[in-house]
This record gives structure tokens, sequence and C-alpha cells, in this order.
């Protein structure tokens, strides 16, 4: 074999390890035995490239697993070996801050394997979760997303909410390789949020919440769901589909507008409510929702009994 065949069969082989380590890390190396003194000096810049390399991968990383620490953020990977997240060749990395999020200590009671996270899913949840994890490996175009919320079973038997999401890296045909995300306790936080649910519930008007931006419901008190002949499963539904007839987008009299121009005042407004057939005294306004974000609230007042008395008394 001519110099130039070596050289270039060197080189192949540089161009798969360069290719092979945006995928595996740079952890694979070139050995020198049996190379000529310039094919030597080569495959030593390349491992030593590759070395620097992994350093800065592994300093960047222990900086990004002490911010979340700080944050009270836990993370995880997996190298994906197929689409199923529950299968036993997935190689999944715990890291300390997620175990001791749910009350575990080390490798020993919560090992390296799907089933230490498997097993402490709510099982209410954990059909829910693991498909939605399913699809988002799955899917080779990488527009399924991870962002969900469930709840976990500590170590010592308590229920906690958990904010999960996750991304994947895939090859070039969108086959997946590996998989990360991160996990928050946002137990406190789902906790002020149902304390202010059950307040809103004993109120006797008409309250909802939605999005400002997409209209998604997320919540309706009571009252309305019942007046309104409603079922309790309504959150994500659009406000204008479910609350006004025959809409087919949002309602151009959407108070919202105003609220985007002017969010620290309230808009207050009458309209004839086209399901309960009543007149309704409506008050819509910013709020800021548990978890810091904004969102609209809208209430009203069924009125139409003062209305009816007034219009009694203009007629005297």
């Amino acid at each position: 074999m001519s110099k130039t065949e070596e050289a270039t069969g060197l080189l192949k082989k540089l161009e798969l390890l360069a290719k092979s380590s945006r995928h595996r890390g740079f952890c694979q190396q070139i050995e020198s035995d049996g190379l000529s003194k310039e094919e030597q000096a080569l495959a030593e810049l390349f491992n030593e490239i590759a070395k620097n390399c992994q350093a800065a991968s592994d300093y960047e990383l222990t900086k990004y697993r002490l911010t979340n620490d700080a944050l009270n953020i836990g993370h995880w990977d997996t190298k994906v070996v197929s689409d199923d997240p529950v299968d036993p060749h997935n190689i999944f990395l715990w890291s300390q801050k997620f175990r001791s999020m749910i009350g575990y200590t080390d490798e020993r009671d919560f090992p390296n394997v799907a089933s230490s996270w498997t097993d402490c899913l709510h099982p209410e949840d954990k059909e829910r979760v693991l498909n939605a994890l399913r699809a988002h490996i799955a899917d080779t175009t990488g527009k399924t997303p991870y962002d969900l919320e469930y709840r976990l079973i500590t170590k010592g038997g308590e229920c906690r909410y958990f904010r999960a999401i996750g991304v994947t890296m895939r090859d070039e045909a969108g086959n997946p390789l590996r998989a990360a995300g991160a996990l928050e306790d946002i137990t406190e936080r789902v906790r002020q949020q149902e304390m202010l649910e059950n307040i809103l519930d004993t109120m006797d008007s008409y309250i909802y919440v939605s999005e400002l931006d997409t209209d998604d419901i997320l919540f309706i008190n009571k009252k309305m769901i019942e007046d309104y002949h409603l079922t309790s499963s309504v959150r994500g539904e659009k406000c204008w589909k479910l609350l006004q007839v025959g809409q087919t987008g949002r309602c151009e009299w959407c108070k919202k507008y105003e609220l985007a121009k002017h969010p620290d005042k309230p808009v207050i407004w009458e309209e004839d409510g086209p399901i309960t057939k009543s007149n309704l005294y409506n008050i819509d306004r910013v709020i800021e929702w548990p978890g810091g974000r904004k969102v609209h609230m809208q209430q009203s007042m069924d009125i139409t009994k003062t209305k009816q008395a007034q219009k009694t008394l203009e007629q005297r």
C-alpha cells in the first residue's frame, strides 16, 4: 500500500471518528501502533484535540449540573437503543439532584435504569407519561415535544408534582441517538393553584381563567360548569369555542385586545349570555397565576333580575 493510500485511509478514519464524536462524545482515540512517524504525529494531534474537546464538554456539563442544582432542577439523559423508553437496553443516567428530589441517595437505592423512575410514577399518570416520551422519541421529524406535568411518589411515600421537559439528539435520518431532559418540582405551585381554585369555586359568580395568547382555558369554577352544563375536563379548550355559539376563532369583541394595551386596567362591560340567556356584568382583567405567568380572568355576575326590576320601574 502506498503512502498516499495509507494517508487516505487514516484521513477517512479520522473523518469517521469526528462524525461519531458528535453523537457519542470524544472518548474514542486512534491507536498509533503500526503507523509511520508522520501518521503517528497526526494521530496524536487528533487524540489531543479530542481529549481537549472532551474536557471542555465535561466542564460545560459540570457548570450545567451545578446551575441546575442551584435552581433545584434534576436532570437525566439516556442513550436510546429503541423507541420504547422502558426498554432495559436503554442506558439511563440520573443526576444526584434528580434522585434527591424524590428522596433517594445514590445508585444503590436508585440505579441508572429506567425502572428506577417508572416505578415512582403515580399509577394514574404512568401511561400518559410513558406514551408522551415514546411519541417524542419516535417522531423522526423532532416536532413532537416532551413537556408535561405529572406526579411521582417519593421514597418516603409522599406524592409530589413535577414538570418534565426533554429533547432528543438525532442522526441525519431523524433516528434518535440520545435523549436528555430536566425535572422541576412544582408541588408548591400546584398546591397554591389548588387553594386559589377552591376559593374561586366558592364564589357566586361565573369565573374562568385562560391564556392571554392562545385562549386555552386554565380553569372554570363550579358555578360556571354547572350553569353552562360543562364537564370538569375543560382545561385546554378554547374559551371562544366552549363559551360562545358558532365561533370559529377569537371573538371580535374579546377584551384581551384592550388588556394587551392596558394590562393594569380592568375592562368592565355587559353582554347577553349566549348560553345562559341571561344578562351578564363582566369584569375582565390580567392576573398573575400561580407559577408567575400573566393570564386572563373573567368574572361575570348574572344581573338579569336587576335588569328586569329596572325595566319595571321605568315602565311605571
